[in-house]
């Protein structure tokens, strides 16, 4: 049997909806260039369900290409309405992957990927300290027996992540303010400390690098996550 490959429009479509963590990712970026200080999200399992993310900024047109992909993947409600509320914008992405059911199918444990956008999250306000940001994980417990809800909402909350050891290094890396994932710059950075001391492997480690923008290509990925 031939194999066909893909077009560039499917591939695109693919790369761009990677994860929901990525969904998180292009809407806070497009809130903190929107000037906003202060950005809500809301997620219901893992971001399958729901994506919630509301900001305090002047509001900016997005970018299409996000857009676009996120309105194929999943449900997108973005519009202007007249409400009681503060100045900002609300953006709410329901249902993702409706229409690619082995892609749905392939996120089993949607408790990782809220850990992936919760180290987005954390990322980005380790990056904007002056910022402010709140992520709230919504939990539909079924209906059962009222000690078993009790005991497993209590367990719920009293767990604390951020306590936990990490169990490898932190690497954040930043450029022109946008997050990113680049491994040659964490192997330059690993060589550094190993050069000053060899038995020496850093626990955490943040770099912001500021780059001219016609020296910097920030559309060899979809997701934007990489540049070069």
């Amino acid at each position: 049997m031939r194999i066909n490959q893909l077009g560039p429009h499917t591939i695109n479509r693919i790369a761009a909806g990677e994860r929901p963590a990525n969904v998180v990712k292009e809407i806070m970026e497009n809130s903190l260039d929107a000037d906003s200080n202060h950005i809500h999200i809301t997620i219901v399992a893992g971001g399958l369900e729901l994506i919630k993310i509301k900001d305090n900024g002047h509001g900016i047109h997005f970018r299409a290409f996000t857009f676009r992909s996120i309105y194929k993947d999943g449900k997108l409600t973005c519009k202007p309405t007249p409400c009681a509320s503060n100045d900002g914008t609300t953006v709410i992405v329901q249902n993702l992957f409706p229409n690619t059911v082995q892609r749905r199918k392939s996120f089993t444990f949607p408790l990782e990927e809220y850990k992936r956008i919760q180290e987005c999250v954390e990322n980005y306000a380790m990056h904007h300290y002056q910022h402010g940001f709140t992520l709230k994980q919504v939990k539909i417990l079924e209906h059962t027996k009222e000690d078993f809800s009790l005991k497993l909402l209590y367990s719920t909350i009293a767990t604390n992540s951020s306590i936990e050891k990490a169990k490898s290094p932190i690497f954040i890396t930043v450029v022109n303010n946008r997050l990113i994932g680049n491994a040659q710059i964490k192997k330059s950075l690993k060589k550094v400390y190993k050069d000053i001391d060899e038995n020496y492997s850093p626990s955490f480690l943040y770099v912001s690098l500021h780059v001219r923008p016609d020296k910097l290509d920030a559309n060899i990925h979809p997701t934007k996550i990489e540049v070069k």
